[in-house]
């Protein structure tokens, strides 16, 4: 029976790691936490491997199978720490508890303490790291994946409270132990572990491939130069917000902000100022954007700005304050380019407005009036 089960621990992390170093190699981005939860599939492996080879010969496997589990342990907090925070945010962290696990256990072994003292430590150690682990992450996990990522935290969770209150059973019993038929006979100990491995793996993937849906999502609906929505899902939002206007008949505000003169920037410059230059502008309409209005970048040096629940008043005194903003916060331009000005053209709901593609057209109407009037100013569409 343990003989079989060593085959399937070994053959479940060799399949992990394999798993990992692929994606690695696949994803430049996940590359060292994939590696480092490859190293961790790796050390469990070869910890169960050296444990199952002096099985019978006492109640603990040899000191070199508990340093590299705990290495093991500390290599997955690692990658867990990098793949939330792009760096090592909890180093010192990882170095006190993995270190000092480490520490401990070569101190218990050289000081000939007994069996009881070391299966203790190397059990407290374990718990250490992975309870503290878990409640270091469990903001960004919470904050960037929901309730997935605190599913992924339960593992360890619970490995960790089974790992402590086996400190706690063998402190009270220390007789448990002694009569212990060896580390990899003992199934209670064994079968957590490997579950705790599998759904660690299991739901780490599922992270990974949630993020990088949510990045193609995100490139899906957003323009790739500015970060702002892009014309497809402006389109989308203006259709929703028309529809709301029917049912509730609450005013709703559309402005185009066009940059004037732009192609002397792209002339003087070259495409890249003028690139920068729609950054800085597309930042800072993204700042002026109240909580439910939405900003887009329409096209060239075009933005699109839609304000649900703004009457024309409303409408015309977010837009003065924006372009002040506007005015007073200068891009860097290129030498010869003069000031930034900006034409303004916005439009309200009205009777006469039959779809919010009419809506759209008035306000795009009040923006070109806006340029034939000399520019740098608000045009209210009649």
């Amino acid at each position: 029976m343990a003989s079989d089960l060593t085959i399937l621990l070994l053959a479940q992390f060799a399949l992990y790691g394999l798993g990992w170093l692929l994606l690695g190699a696949l994803l430049r981005e996940l590359r060292v936490p994939a590696w480092l939860w490859a190293a961790y599939s790796v050390m469990q492996a070869t910890g169960m491997f050296v444990a199952a080879a002096s099985d019978g010969s006492g109640p603990l496997p040899p000191p070199e199978a508990l340093f590299v589990s705990l290495a093991g342990y500390a290599s997955a907090s690692l990658g867990v720490d990098l793949y939330l925070h792009g760096r090592l945010r909890f180093k010192t962290v990882w170095v006190v508890l993995a270190g000092g696990g480490l520490l401990l256990q070569v101190a218990l072994h050289l000081s000939g303490a007994p069996a009881i003292a070391r299966a203790v430590g190397f059990n407290a150690a374990i718990a250490a790291l992975l309870l503290i682990s878990q409640a270091l992450f469990y903001t960004p996990m919470r904050r960037e994946f929901g309730r997935l990522g605190l599913l992924a935290q339960l593992p360890g969770l619970v490995f960790g409270a089974f790992v402590l209150l086996r400190c706690v059973v063998l402190l009270m019993d220390p007789s448990r132990l002694e009569s212990s038929r060896g580390f990899m006979a003992e199934l209670p100990i064994v079968l957590p572990a490997l579950l705790a491995g599998g759904l660690f793996h299991f739901t780490f993937a599922g992270l990974v491939i949630s993020r990088f849906v949510g990045r193609l999502r995100h490139v899906a609906r957003h323009d790739a130069l500015t970060g702002l929505l892009n014309r497809g899902t402006m389109e989308e939002a203006l259709n929703a917000e028309w529809l709301r206007y029917l049912r509730q008949r609450t005013p709703l505000s559309v402005a185009f902000v066009d940059v004037d003169h732009f192609k002397r920037i792209n002339d003087t410059g070259g495409h890249e100022s003028g690139d920068q230059v729609l950054r800085q502008i597309a930042a800072l309409l993204g700042r002026h954007a109240r909580g439910t209005d939405r900003v887009a970048r329409w096209g060239g040096e075009e933005f699109l700005l839609l304000m649900p629940h703004t009457d024309a008043a409303g409408a015309q005194t977010a837009l003065q304050r924006l372009q002040g903003e506007l005015r007073d916060t200068q891009p860097s331009l290129p030498p010869g380019c003069g000031t930034l000005t900006f034409s303004i053209g916005v439009a309200t709901t009205s009777a006469s407005d039959l779809s919010v593609d009419v809506l759209v057209a008035r306000a795009d109407a009040a923006m070109y009036a806006a340029k034939q009037a000399g520019r740098n100013r608000i045009v209210a569409a009649g």
